[in-house]
């Protein structure tokens, strides 16, 4: 297994750390590849208004819903996407009991039908959509982890400034994630063009 150098790896886990405390923790809510992929959370939630207009509590309501609760995104990240999306016509916002409510515009329809394969692999890859099969002991197991690694970064952030510990907690997980993909085996993909179950179909409406 490719070890990175300790260096590499004490300045890596400094900046992720600090970039968690900095977004409070919004993108490590659950463990997979989903939220923070480059450009997702923009087509989620373009696709999540797509199905009916949408305030910001409710777009982020159903994130935790489609990811069985293992991906929350924080308000300081659905809003900005919200007014972006806005800004660049694919939603309109009205104001409706004090709430802005956001609605898809044909411009928007017409990016989701382009990016069908995008929209469909972010869903795909979400953490807890990839797994619809997944026994209740995996599923309290994944939650766990999100408590594990807010304990790994705090230990790691105590001890930022000692590199022999932080060589020692580095073996340590290298060796823990070295185990327990040999347990797991290889990463199956999805079926080609397949699209996970719920909601994120990117079939336009007549």
């Amino acid at each position: 297994m490719h070890r990175e150098p300790a260096g590499d790896w004490h300045e890596g886990w400094k900046a992720h750390v600090a970039r968690h405390r900095m977004a409070g923790g919004g993108f490590h809510r659950g463990h997979g590849r989903g939220g923070g992929r480059k450009g997702a959370l923009k087509f989620l939630v373009l696709d999540l208004v797509r199905e009916r207009p949408r305030h910001g509590y409710d777009v982020i309501k159903a994130m935790e819903e489609q990811s069985r609760g293992m991906y929350s995104p924080s308000p300081g990240s659905i809003y900005p996407v919200l007014q972006m999306l806005e800004d660049q016509g694919f939603v309109r916002g009205r104001e409706d009991d004090g709430r802005r409510i956001y609605e898809i515009t044909d411009d928007g329809l017409a990016h989701l039908k382009e990016n069908g394969d995008k929209v469909r692999s972010h869903w795909h890859h979400m953490p807890g959509r990839s797994w619809p099969k997944a026994s209740r002991e995996g599923l309290e197991l994944l939650d766990d982890l999100r408590r594990l690694f807010g304990g790994i970064a705090s230990s790691v952030w105590r001890t930022a400034d000692d590199p022999e510990k932080i060589r020692a907690i580095g073996a340590v997980l290298q060796d823990a994630s070295r185990r327990v993909e040999e347990i797991a085996g290889p990463e199956s993909e999805g079926p080609e063009g397949g699209e996970p179950e719920g909601e994120g179909s990117t079939e336009s409406e007549a």
